[in-house]
């Protein structure tokens, strides 16, 4: 059984993931910036600015701090939106495993899935009912069984 606060660690860990490619885009475009850096004055042959070589050296420091502090979290919390998912049934387990966990969005969920959008995000609307109150549709199923 799940506990309230289930969707809401889907919900941060979808988060993290998007921090963390934000911080993998920045990396990406210091990166260019000192290879322009890099060609230009080598190109140029003459004195360039002296402190752009230190403030890339110093965001990349900053960044890279700021990933390693986001891949502890991500590390971290995988493991319990695993066990969240996994409380679910099958086609719940998919679709919210890609959703928040993939980082996919819902028209790739529904491709990946052979669903429509429409029924990816019932499934899931379902599944996190399911999360909030896990008593509730427990009861709801024992007595639509009967």
């Amino acid at each position: 059984m799940s506990d309230p606060n289930s969707l809401e660690r889907l919900k941060a860990y979808r988060a993290l993931k998007v921090e963390n490619d934000t911080i993998l885009e920045q990396i990406a475009i210091l990166r260019t910036q000192a290879n322009e850096y890099t060609t230009t004055s080598a190109q140029l042959h003459r004195d360039c600015d002296r402190d752009v070589p230190e403030r890339i050296c110093n965001k990349f420091s900053l960044l890279e701090e700021q990933l390693a502090a986001c891949m502890d979290n991500i590390v971290y919390e995988l493991e319990a939106c695993e066990k969240i998912v996994s409380s679910l049934p099958n086609p719940a387990q998919e679709i919210l495993r890609l959703y928040y966990i993939f980082g996919l969005t819902w028209k790739e969920t529904a491709y990946a899935t052979h669903y429509c959008e429409r029924q990816c995000r019932r499934i899931a609307k379902d599944a996190k009912a399911r999360l909030k109150c896990p008593q509730c549709l427990e009861t709801c199923e024992r007595e639509g069984a009967e």
